[in-house]
Parts: C-alpha cells; structure tokens; sequence
C-alpha cells in the first residue's frame, strides 16, 4: 500500500464522520455511497498494481493422437481379457464350482490393473 492510499484510507473516515454531522441524517446513504467508492477505488488500484507484477502461467497445448495412430494396447487388452476370460470362467466353473471362478477372474482383475498402472506411470 502506498502512502498515498494509507492516508486517503485513513482520512475517509474521519471525513465522513464530520460531513455526517454537518449534513445530518438526510445525506448519510450519500455519504456512505461516496466513502464505500473511495475506497472500493483504493482496493481496486492496490489489486491491479499487485496484477501488474504476477506473469501469468505459460500453456502448452499437446495435439491429439491422429485417429487410427494411437495406442491400440487398452482394445488389445479388453478384447483378449474377454476373450479368455470367458473360456477360462466355463472351465473353472465346471471343474472348481465358485473358488474356480473367483480366482479366474482375480487373474483377470489383476493383469488389466497392472496395464493401467504401467499405462498411468508411463503418461
């Protein structure tokens, strides 16, 4: 803050106080208007001034994957999942009943969370 805004912020109230006493009720929302200005001008300049020294964040725009380009490993992974998932739940089933099941699709669980672990780490 400067010395200027220091003392025009200190000096509005004791200005007003005076005007309100000379001028009496009838003018008092005048007065507050008028000092609620002066000072909503003091913010103003003390924000912009503090705007003028802040550099703004530089942005850097990566372009998107061309289509048919990108990494094809997620469809990969799904449609083999799936694919030996579903072969693999009729087999333990029929042979293991619920614990085959379980620990068939825990397998399957846990590849596709360690590829997008891998996928995470590696973006």
């Amino acid at each position: 803050m400067t010395c200027h805004q220091a003392t025009l912020l200190e000096m509005t109230l004791p200005q007003c106080w005076r005007r309100h006493q000379e001028l009496g009720p009838d003018y008092e929302q005048a007065l507050i208007d008028g000092l609620v200005t002066r000072i909503s001008q003091a913010i103003d300049e003390r924000v912009d001034g503090h705007l003028a020294g802040v550099r703004a964040p530089e942005v850097t725009v990566q372009g998107r994957p061309k289509p048919g380009r990108g990494d094809n490993s997620q469809l990969i992974l799904a449609l083999g999942s799936l694919g030996l998932a579903v072969p693999l739940s009729g087999i333990a089933a029929t042979y293991e009943h619920l614990g085959g099941l379980i620990i068939c699709w825990a397998g399957v669980s846990i590849v596709n969370g360690a590829h997008a672990l891998y996928r995470r780490e590696r973006h």
